[in-house]
C-alpha cells in the first residue's frame, strides 16, 4: 500500500513539473511559476461596408461641340480603402457584361454609353456608374452639278451629314472670297459670266469634319438672235410650220 501511494505521488509530481516552469516569470502576470490557461484564438471577421470606387477615362481625338472624331479608348481604374478589389465589370451600349482586364476601344459613329462597377473581396459591390460620349468620324457628303436653264446657268450642290449634322457650307468662285451659305442642304448659285469657271465647295459638320470639292465647268454663250444662223433657223421653223398648215388644208379638201 505504501509503495502504491508513493508511486502515485511521484507520477503527480512529474506531471506538475511538466506544466509549471521553474524559475521563470509568467509574461502576463509576472508571478513565478504561475500558469495561465489560454483558449483557442478565433480570427476576427473583417467588415467592409464601403464599396470600391471606379473611375473612367476617355482618350480620343476631340472635334467641335464635344464630339470625338476618332475611335475612343476607355480606361477603368478602381480602388478600395478597406480591402482588395475583386474585379471590375463593364458593358458598352447595353451589350453583355464583361470582366475588365485592360483598356478597350469603342468604335462606330453616334452616341455611346459605357456602364461599369467594381466589387471587393468581402462582397461589397459598387453601384453601376455610367459615362457617355458621341463620335462622328466621317466627313460630310456633297453632290455638285451644273444646271442650265433658259437665260441662266446655275451651279448647284446637295450636301448632308448623317451623324452630327451640317454646320454650314461655303463656296469660292474663281479664286474669290468664300461665301457662307448656312446649313442648308441644297444650294443654288447663279453664274452669269460666260466662259470657264472653277468653284470650290467646302462642307463643315457639327463635329468639325470638313470636306472640300472643286469643280470646273464652262458657261456657253447664248445664241445671238440677230446672227445669220439664228435667222436661218427661224426661217426654217416658219417654213416648216407653213408646210404643215398647207398639208392639213389639202387633206381637208380631199375629204
Amino acid at each position: 500500500m505504501r509503495y502504491e501511494v508513493l508511486i502515485a505521488l511521484v507520477v503527480c509530481l512529474s506531471f506538475m513539473s511538466s506544466i509549471v516552469p521553474e524559475d521563470t516569470a509568467d509574461d502576463q502576470t509576472g508571478l513565478l511559476g504561475h500558469v495561465v490557461a489560454y483558449g483557442p484564438v478565433m480570427p476576427t471577421a473583417l467588415e467592409d461596408d464601403i464599396p470600391p470606387v471606379t473611375t473612367a477615362a476617355l482618350d480620343g481625338d476631340i472635334g467641335d461641340n464635344d464630339w470625338y472624331v476618332s475611335a475612343v479608348t476607355v480606361t477603368l481604374s478602381s480602388a478600395d480603402g478597406q480591402s482588395d478589389v475583386d474585379g471590375t465589370w463593364y458593358r458598352v451600349d447595353g451589350e453583355t457584361w464583361m470582366l475588365y482586364s485592360a483598356a478597350f476601344e469603342v468604335t462606330g459613329d453616334g452616341a455611346h454609353e459605357v456602364e461599369f462597377y467594381s466589387a471587393d473581396v468581402l462582397g461589397s459591390e459598387e453601384a453601376v456608374q455610367t459615362i457617355g460620349f458621341k463620335a462622328d468620324t466621317q466627313t460630310p457628303t456633297v453632290v455638285p452639278g451644273v444646271v442650265v436653264e433658259v437665260g441662266c446657268t446655275y451651279f448647284r450642290y446637295e450636301c448632308a451629314d448623317e451623324t452630327s449634322g451640317l454646320a454650314f457650307s461655303e463656296y469660292g468662285l474663281d479664286g474669290g472670297s468664300f461665301v457662307n451659305m448656312g446649313n442648308s442642304s441644297s444650294v443654288s448659285i447663279p453664274i452669269a459670266t460666260e466662259g470657264e469657271h472653277t468653284i470650290v465647295v467646302r462642307i463643315h459638320d457639327n463635329a468639325g469634319n470638313n470636306l472640300s470639292s472643286t469643280v470646273t465647268f464652262t458657261v456657253a454663250p447664248e445664241p445671238d438672235d440677230s446672227s445669220p444662223l439664228a435667222l436661218y433657223v427661224g426661217l426654217a421653223v416658219v417654213a416648216a410650220a407653213v408646210a404643215a398648215v398647207a398639208a392639213l388644208l389639202v387633206i381637208k379638201r380631199k375629204r
